[in-house]
């Protein structure tokens, strides 16, 4: 019985995509289909998720990543260069 609550155990939270997650993989689709800029629409629609302390800080680095090169990709350098700041704050609170 004991070895039983052993095992590391998954909650239902671990098991769905975040937020931040989903996004990015329609972002990706977006891309993918040749719509670079709705895909930087939906990344940019989610800034309130880059200080949710609820999502993951990786999920947000990756999502901060994608954005700025969409907004490159865009000639959006302005908002490219904002994300990438941002992506590198991240970077140092996830090396600590």
């Amino acid at each position: 019985h004991r070895d039983l609550h052993s095992f590391p155990t998954r909650r239902s939270s671990d098991l769905n995509p975040t937020t931040a997650t989903r996004a990015w993989l329609q972002a990706r689709l977006l891309l993918a289909e040749g719509q670079p800029r709705e895909a930087l629409e939906l990344c940019l629609s989610l800034w309130h998720l880059m200080d949710d302390d609820s999502v993951m800080p990786a999920d947000r680095l990756r999502l901060c990543e994608f954005t700025a090169e969409l907004a490159a990709q865009c000639d959006e350098h302005r908002t490219a260069y904002v994300w990438l700041r941002r992506a590198h704050g991240l970077k140092e609170q996830l090396l600590g």
